[in-house]
């Protein structure tokens, strides 16, 4: 008979409840979050969004290229927030098709400069948690997001904590590099 201390130790799971500490949350988006949207395209953060985003605006000129930027490509806008302290600010956004009700594909996300890598990790895992606890017609949401092999790490974390799943490579999503898909997994009832 082989002794306990002879086992291999199996890897510990990444624990979701250990990491949502509950002061990150999210809601849809509105008109008093463009200031943010300004302050993330000021220090840099939307450029890599599209290229407009590169040039010199006015708040005026910005206001209306990033409302035809959204409404244009996007049906889904999400904030995500920190009510730490008991005051709330956004730290990010998410940007996404939403097809049928329950099938959200990713396209953007969006974190300003005063975000901790903690409260992004945290943000991005609970609201793919809370997406996939979403029922449409008595079918699961589903979220799927094609991350760039520079991001795979990213989504890697929040698998880890059975929130998604990596599925596999889709060739020509980006010009240079195949995406790597995640989609968040089906909540299983104990």
């Amino acid at each position: 008979m082989k002794s306990a201390s002879d086992s291999p130790q199996q890897p510990r799971k990444a624990g979701l409840k250990r990491l949502i500490r509950g002061h990150v949350s999210f809601r849809d988006m509105d008109d008093e979050d463009l200031r943010y949207f300004w302050a993330a395209y000021k220090s840099g953060g939307l450029s890599h969004a599209d290229p407009v985003f590169s040039t010199e605006m006015n708040v005026p000129d910005f206001k209306a290229q990033f409302s035809e930027y959204v409404s244009s490509r996007f049906n889904g806008a999400w904030t995500f927030v920190s009510d730490e302290s008991g005051t709330t600010k956004p730290m990010g956004f998410a940007l996404g098709v939403v097809r049928d009700g329950r099938l959200i594909q990713l396209e953007e996300m969006i974190w300003l400069p005063w975000a901790s890598p903690r409260e992004v990790l945290e943000a991005a895992t609970g609201f793919m948690d809370s997406m996939r606890r979403n029922e449409v017609g008595g079918r699961p949401v589903v979220v799927l997001e094609y991350s760039r092999m520079k991001d795979k790490k990213f989504f890697e974390a929040i698998a880890k904590r059975g929130v998604m799943r990596r599925v596999g490579h889709v060739h020509d999503i980006y010009r240079d590099e195949p995406a790597v898909l995640f989609q968040t997994r089906a909540v299983v009832e104990e």
